[in-house]
């Protein structure tokens, strides 16, 4: 999966890494550089991780490496609109992108990946 964000990725992009174990090993495959949050760490809400990530006002793409069940928690959110336990698999990808069309504003699932499609 950082091999496929590393080609996909602007080198602008700015890479959000919950400050545990597991989690700093999984951005470990980006070469770039990492920024530790505490917002992203486990048992963390859905509010602290979009503040994190300065959504929906970032300029830049972002990347959050965090846990469940924030992480389907904000996609169901962002997407749908409410608060879902989505399911969102272990080092899975879920590009999400906002953008604004004929004056309405739209958040796109622009790709979804799990590793054994990478």
């Amino acid at each position: 999966m950082g091999r496929w964000l590393n080609q996909h990725l602007p080198d602008s992009a700015r890479i959000l890494v919950s400050p545990t174990l597991r989690t700093m090993q999984t951005a470990q495959g980006l070469d770039r550089r990492r920024r530790l949050m505490e917002a992203l760490g486990p048992d963390q809400t859905v509010e602290a991780l979009l503040h994190a990530a300065r959504w929906p006002d970032a300029k830049e793409p972002v990347v959050v490496v965090g846990h469940q069940p924030t992480l389907g928690l904000t996609a169901a959110y962002l997407l749908a609109g409410v608060m879902q336990p989505w399911p969102v698999r272990k080092g899975a990808l879920w590009w999400i992108k906002r953008r604004e069309r004929d004056g309405q504003v739209e958040v796109l699932l622009h790709a979804s990946l799990t590793s054994e499609h990478v």
